[in-house]
């Protein structure tokens, strides 16, 4: 469960952090977001996320026994999930839990 916790706990960074750091780009950010197809705003979000489970070795995969040929895959995948933000992630845990 303490490792549950150290994931939600990213989400919460990355969410407070991701916020901050598109506030200077905030005009930038919108404009991208209403000219072009992709959403931008989730998009860095999820770098963000990526990039922080990567740097900490945060694995989900790991933490529910799955084997991975390259283990930073489930680093990669956690941090998409971390990227989506606390509410989602406090969601699946939720669900890991009652599983």
């Amino acid at each position: 469960m303490e490792a549950l916790l150290i994931i939600f706990v990213a989400a919460l960074v990355v969410e407070a952090a991701w916020e901050a750091l598109k506030h200077p780009f905030g005009a930038l950010i919108d404009w991208l977001d209403e000219n072009t197809p992709v959403y931008w705003d989730k998009v860095g979000s999820m770098l963000l996320g990526v990039l922080v489970c990567v740097l900490a070795g945060i694995d989900l995969l790991a933490l529910l026994d799955v084997t991975l040929v390259y283990p930073v895959v489930g680093a990669i995948l956690t941090g998409a999930i971390v990227g989506r933000g606390s509410n989602f992630v406090h969601d699946l845990i939720e669900k890991v839990r009652d599983a």
